[in-house]
């Protein structure tokens, strides 16, 4: 006996795989960052920021989206992008003000 989507004949698109690459990416390179300079708080924000960014658009390709506008992950991603982008020019204007 056949799971669901097998009974369907429905071809999926390897999503996780694609998200693990992508994050493992995205690790590598804040790693490489944070290595090279002292670990601050932009940096962890702008890491938020991106991964957020990369979930929510990635969160399209899913077989369950396809009913729904915005699943709750990319609600969630969404306010996350927003507030660490809130966060992130907060910062900015700190650092200026140092300076």
């Amino acid at each position: 006996h056949k799971e669901g989507f097998e009974l369907l004949n429905v071809k999926l698109f390897p999503i996780q795989i694609i998200e693990s690459i992508v994050f493992f990416v995205i690790f590598v390179w804040f790693m490489y960052i944070v290595f090279r300079k002292k670990i601050n708080l932009c940096i962890i924000l702008y890491e938020i920021f991106v991964c957020s960014f990369f979930k929510f658009f990635l969160d399209f390709f899913r077989y369950n989206h396809t009913y729904e506008f915005l699943s709750k992950n990319q609600l969630i991603c969404l306010v996350l992008m927003i507030i660490t982008f809130v966060f992130i020019i907060n910062e900015k204007r700190k650092m200026k003000l140092l300076i």
